[in-house]
């Protein structure tokens, strides 16, 4: 058992900017209680003694099972494409990963519901806690804009996974709606209602020009900017189940739904609400730090609470 007052030691391998921001939002709300080092990997044969436990993000399964040999408690989380890509395996492979997955002693974390149940279909239990951190949760909503607007997020090398063509129809047909476009610079047609703004470093001056953020993905994980539009009090449109948000799934129901959020001319209060309730970074940050105690202590599975 460890001492309460002695720091907690954690290396954080793979997830390209998850781990940093992990380190970041741990270290900065319990500073002197833990520790994370992030590397890109992990490799074999590597010095494990001055860590008590290891947490891969999002990394090839055959790093899992070098880890499951290293003799430390052991978190695996998945966040998204690692899910998509375990469910469309060939039958074979998917096999080897489940047999991969059951031969080693993890506690594994899926960033949202909906990964935590396509990894229940796949044999794996799983507990929902996401990697979300540097989200911008103002005190009060700021208020709608005067003109009605909509935001969506379509990076050009993955137009097709965001369903690209599919919002550009959408702003076709509502042609005295602005559409603000993110991540690309250029759009395949010009719509004199649309306008690209290329890739964003900060997304809070746009947050203010729109009402409602349309996304709409092949398949998808817990968005941080589903959280953020929310946290402004913005409406959410998306093909995915979450609390005070409005599932769409194909043109009409997104034009259907747009054309009533612009008539009811309110912002999603509850939304705000929600979000400030569930995913501020203190509260997760918090939540990571008491299952490390307790994996590290008792290196016993996380139970889904109220499951």
């Amino acid at each position: 058992m460890r001492a309460a007052s002695e720091t907690l030691r954690v290396l954080a391998v793979g997830g390209g900017l998850h781990a940093d921001a992990l380190r970041e939002q741990m270290e900065t709300r319990h500073p002197g209680e833990i520790e994370i080092v992030c590397r890109p990997t992990l490799d074999r044969g590597a010095a494990l003694g001055p860590f008590d436990l290891l947490h891969l993000i999002s990394m090839p399964l055959p790093v899992l099972r070098e880890a499951g040999r290293a003799g430390r408690p052991l978190v695996n989380h998945w966040i998204g494409t690692d899910v998509y890509r375990f469910l469309h395996d060939r039958p074979l492979k998917r096999w080897l990963k489940k047999r991969l997955i059951s031969g080693v002693s993890a506690t594994h974390l899926a960033d949202s519901e909906n990964l935590r149940i396509e990894l229940a279909s796949l044999g794996v239990s799983a507990a929902v806690l996401p990697l979300i951190s540097r989200l911008s949760i103002p005190p009060e909503p700021p208020p709608l804009p005067e003109r009605f607007a909509v935001l969506s997020y379509l990076p050009s090398d993955r137009w097709d996974f965001y369903h690209g063509d599919l919002v550009l129809e959408v702003a076709r047909r509502l042609p005295d709606i602005e559409f603000h476009i993110a991540a690309s610079a250029s759009l395949p047609e010009k719509l004199p209602n649309v306008t690209a703004h290329g890739f964003v470093t900060d997304i809070r001056p746009l947050m203010l020009q729109v009402s409602a953020y349309l996304r709409i993905t092949v398949h998808d994980a817990l968005a941080k900017l589903v959280l953020e539009s929310l946290a402004y009090g913005r409406h959410v449109l998306w093909n995915q189940d979450l609390p005070h948000c409005r599932r769409v799934t194909n043109v009409e129901e997104c034009v259907r739904a747009l054309a009533e959020l612009r008539a009811s001319g309110r912002s999603n209060l509850e939304g705000h609400a929600f979000v400030k309730a569930n995913y501020d970074p203190g509260i997760l940050a918090a939540s990571f730090l008491a299952l490390y105690r307790r994996i590290a202590d008792e290196r016993t599975p996380l139970r889904r609470p109220g499951r």
